[in-house]
């Protein structure tokens, strides 16, 4: 597994482990590659991820995941899926369900995304456009 895929499994098990929708993965995976296109964010998956205060998750810890975690299921179906969208991406096969979202949230809208605008809606994720406009 490369360390982009091991990276972006992190995030996707810590950001989305309860849910088995593989288009809300998908959503939340393309979040994180449309910040290695823009040039405002760092240009590797690992250290888009790593940015301090980007993920709910990552605020509390960085924590990787190990195969003994008490969801493993959901940690080795993510793997999975993690090492197949890098290679998807790269391969120029994978479309952006976000039309270029930058931002996503679970539940109600956060503070931060006041004068941004819906992108797409995940199953329980929303996707924010920060300038409203699409890629």
């Amino acid at each position: 597994m490369t360390a982009a895929a091991m990276c972006l499994a992190i995030n996707l098990y810590w950001e989305a482990r309860s849910s088995d929708s593989l288009s809300e993965w998908y959503a939340i995976a393309w979040v994180v590659q449309n910040r290695v296109e823009a040039p405002q964010y760092p240009d590797t998956v690992c250290t888009v991820i790593r940015q301090p205060h980007q993920f709910s998750w990552s605020a509390r810890h960085w924590k990787p995941v190990i195969d003994g975690e008490p969801d493993r299921r959901a940690w080795v179906r993510i793997k999975r899926f993690a090492a197949w969208f890098v290679q998807a991406v790269n391969a120029g096969v994978a479309v952006d369900p976000t039309n270029g979202a930058l931002h996503y949230a679970s539940g109600k809208a956060p503070w931060w995304a006041v004068g941004m605008q819906v992108a797409a809606v995940e199953g329980g994720h929303v996707f924010y456009s920060s300038n409203g406009s699409q890629k």
